[in-house]
């Protein structure tokens, strides 16, 4: 199940690099997308959490310290996206530390699994 977060986390850096890619080239960000990463970093949350709880006699605690390094990350992404709805001009520090913050979770998840 472990992977399966890895692969939906990785689907949604995939998006997160392409949204970078459109705001430096100062062009909207298509809202199906905006939704699709949402959805792929919260479901992969999810299953995180449910990999962690399903194993608590192992020792996770690798995994267990990335999930709580996303959890700021999840939070940023939402003042992101309602500061996008408002129309507002996305703020860049907290684009970089949304992006920052996940980039490192998903480095210290992905080792913890190796």
């Amino acid at each position: 199940m472990i992977y399966v977060a890895i692969i939906l986390f990785s689907l949604a850096i995939l998006l997160g690099l392409g949204f970078i890619y459109r705001i430096t080239r100062k062009k909207s960000l298509p809202k199906a997308a905006v939704y699709a990463h949402g959805a792929f970093a919260i479901s992969a949350c999810i299953v995180l959490g449910v990999d962690i709880l399903q194993h608590l006699q192992g020792r996770h605690y690798m995994q267990l310290f990335s999930l709580v390094n996303f959890a700021p990350a999840v939070l940023m992404g939402f003042v992101l996206y309602f500061s996008g709805t408002k129309k507002n001009r996305l703020p860049p520090l907290v684009i970089g530390a949304h992006a920052g913050l996940a980039l490192i979770a998903f480095i210290i998840l992905v080792a913890a699994v190796l």
